[in-house]
């Protein structure tokens, strides 16, 4: 007679080590490309934040929301609801942080710049008056009008 062996019913150690190994290996494929996609989205965001702070900036003036037609600070524009932030503690949205280039905008100049917080995003932008968003690559964000209008800010979309 043959010698049946009872084999009880499951998978063995050396099959759940295969399909963990497996798994690991997919993962390790796909993070970096998601972690990438997410930076781009975010970065995407500033970008259209930025050109809707630039209409709002314009709205602001044109409707005289400002004594002697000036430009608004952000400020200014979340208080008068041209602009809205979803955090009440700080000019913060998708990963970005918002500044005021010009601490006290006149009725030529104004400019806005956003940085990426860490992991964020690895291009910081800005807009001027011109209503041309720019962007260079690192956290720096430009000192004045004329740095941020210069040849290392290049116009994005």
């Amino acid at each position: 007679m043959k010698n049946v062996r009872n084999r009880s019913e499951g998978f063995t150690l050396i099959e759940l080590l295969i399909v963990i190994a497996v798994i690991a290996i997919l993962a390790a494929l796909a993070i970096p490309n998601l972690l990438s996609s997410r930076k781009a989205a975010n970065e995407t965001a500033a970008i259209a934040q930025l050109k809707t702070i630039s209409s709002a900036q314009e709205t602001y003036k044109i409707r005289g929301m400002g004594t002697g037609g000036v430009y608004a600070t952000l400020s200014a524009l979340q208080t008068s609801g041209l602009v809205l932030w979803p955090s009440t503690t700080g000019f913060v949205k998708s990963g970005y942080t918002f500044a005021d280039i010009l601490a006290t905008p006149d009725t030529v100049q104004w400019g806005v710049s956003a940085v990426p917080n860490q992991g964020a995003g690895d291009r910081t932008f800005c807009v001027t008056m011109d209503n041309f968003v720019r962007g260079q690559t690192g956290t720096t964000p430009p000192a004045d009008i004329a740095t941020a209008q210069g040849s290392g800010w290049l116009p994005v979309q």
